[in-house]
């Protein structure tokens, strides 16, 4: 799969007020279909959060895109850190 990056098909909003769910099926999955990168900073990740955009994730490792994550390893699960 090449990559794409043409997020210019998307409907992509300037604001998202809706649950997690929501925002994650509305704009993060489509948006890391079309992925190439995918960069997170954030003081808390979850295996739920990982879980959650793993069919988007799944795209973009097909694309031989990368991932980078910085988190506070403090607040990080075993589930996760063995992951």
């Amino acid at each position: 799969m090449a990559p794409n990056g043409d997020f210019t098909t998307l409907q992509i909003k300037n604001f998202y007020s809706a649950s997690g769910r929501e925002i994650v099926s509305n704009f993060v999955q489509p948006v890391l279909k079309e992925s190439v990168a995918y960069d997170r900073l954030t003081g808390y990740f979850s295996i739920n959060a990982l879980v959650s955009v793993a069919q988007g994730l799944e795209f973009l490792f097909r694309r031989n895109g990368r991932m980078r994550l910085v988190i506070g390893i403090h607040d990080v699960p075993a589930d996760l850190v063995a992951a």
